[in-house]
C-alpha cells in the first residue's frame, strides 16, 4: 500500500497522532501475516469534530496486519468527508442509518476477519504502538483471551486530566456495580464474542458493562490479563454520552440485573448490586431535588442492604 500520499496534519495540530514519527515508516510497512489480524471497529455519528485524530490514531499505529472498519450511522456534518481523505488506508466504511452504536459495533463484529478485536469510539483515541504491544502480548500468553490496559481521560481538545486502571474481572464486581475497564484500551480474542454474544443493541449507555459481565459469566477469570500500560485515552466532555446518561443509564443497569438475576439468585452478594442501583436512584433523586423519590429509593436500597 502507498503511503507516499497520506495526509499531513494542519500547522496548528501538533503532537500524537497529528505529527508522527511513524509517517515516515509507513512506506516500508508490508502485509506481515505474521502478526495476528487485529480488527478495530469505529462506531461513528456526528463526530467530524473528533474522527481524524481518531482514524490516524489507528493508522498510524503502523500494526502491518490491520483490519480498519469504520461503521457510520449516516453523519451529517463532515464526517464522511474526512473519512474520504483516509479511505485509502481503510478497509471498509460505510454511513447508512443504524440503530444506534451498539447495532454499528456489532456490525462491525460480524464482518471482522481478524483474530483479535476491538472497538474504538470515534472521539477516542489509541497510544502509540498500543497495536504491537497487543499483539506481542497475545503471542506470549496463546491461552488469554482478552487483555485490558490503563486508559487516559482527556477533555475536549485530548488534555489528559486522569487515568483509569483496569478492574479486576470477576463476575461479583461488575453485579455489585464496580466500574468497567476503559473500554477503549481492551482487546480480545474472536472467539470471545462467539461464546458470549454479541452486544445488547437494546442498550444504549451500559452496553459495555453489560458485555463484561456477561464475559466474567461465561470465561474464567485466568483466562482474561490486565497490564500496567496506557494503551487509549477516552475523550470526556460534556455533550459525550457517558456524561449525559442519567437516569437512562441506572434504569439499563436494574434492566441488565433483571435479566441476568437467575444466573445468579444462589450467590451471597445477589442483593448487593440491587442495592448498588437504589443507591444509584437515590443519589440522582436528590441531586435533582425530587425529594419523594429518593426517600422511596432510599427504602429500596436499605432493603436490600439489609438483605445482605
Amino acid at each position: 500500500m502507498n503511503y507516499s500520499t497520506f495526509p499531513f496534519p494542519k500547522d496548528e495540530k501538533v503532537g500524537w497522532p497529528w505529527n508522527s514519527k511513524n509517517i515516515d515508516l509507513l512506506d516500508s510497512i508490508t502485509n506481515d501475516l505474521s502478526y495476528p489480524k487485529i480488527t478495530v471497529v469505529t462506531p461513528s455519528f456526528n463526530q467530524g469534530e473528533f474522527i481524524e485524530e481518531t482514524i490516524r490514531s489507528v493508522i498510524l499505529q503502523g500494526y502491518p496486519n490491520l483490519e480498519y472498519l469504520i461503521m457510520d450511522g449516516g453523519s451529517n456534518d463532515e464526517t464522511v468527508e474526512i473519512i474520504k481523505k483516509y479511505e485509502p488506508w481503510i478497509s471498509y466504511w460505510e454511513s447508512v442509518k443504524d440503530k444506534g452504536q451498539s447495532h454499528a459495533i456489532n456490525k462491525g463484529f460480524d464482518r471482522a476477519t481478524g483474530e483479535i478485536l476491538a472497538w474504538l469510539n470515534s472521539d477516542d483515541i489509541y497510544t502509540e504502538n498500543a497495536l504491537k504491544y497487543v499483539a506481542q502480548k497475545f503471542a506470549e500468553n496463546p491461552d488469554i483471551l482478552l487483555i485490558c490496559g490503563d486508559c487516559y481521560f482527556g477533555d475536549r481538545q485530548g488534555k489528559i486530566t486522569g487515568i483509569k486502571k483496569p478492574p479486576e474481572f470477576t463476575l461479583e464486581h461488575f453485579w455489585t456495580g464496580g466500574n468497567v475497564p476503559g473500554q477503549p484500551a481492551v482487546f480480545f480474542r474472536k472467539q470471545v464474542i462467539e461464546k458470549v454474544g454479541n452486544i445488547d443493541e437494546s442498550l444504549h449507555y451500559l452496553l459495555d458493562w453489560e458485555l463484561w459481565f456477561r464475559i466474567s459469566l461465561n470465561l474464567p477469570k485466568n483466562l482474561m490479563m490486565n497490564v500496567d500500560k496506557p494503551l487509549a485515552l477516552a475523550r470526556i466532555w460534556d455533550e459525550a454520552k457517558t456524561s449525559i446518561a442519567g437516569i437512562k443509564a441506572i434504569n439499563e443497569r436494574k434492566n441488565t440485573l433483571d435479566k441476568h438475576k437467575k444466573d445468579l439468585n444462589t450467590k451471597s452478594w445477589y442483593n448487593k448490586g440491587y442495592a448498588n442501583v437504589y443507591k444509584r436512584y437515590t443519589l440522582l433523586h436528590w441531586h435533582n431535588k425530587n425529594y419523594p423519590l429518593a426517600l422511596k429509593n432510599i427504602l429500596q436500597y436499605l432493603y436490600f442492604s439489609w438483605k445482605f
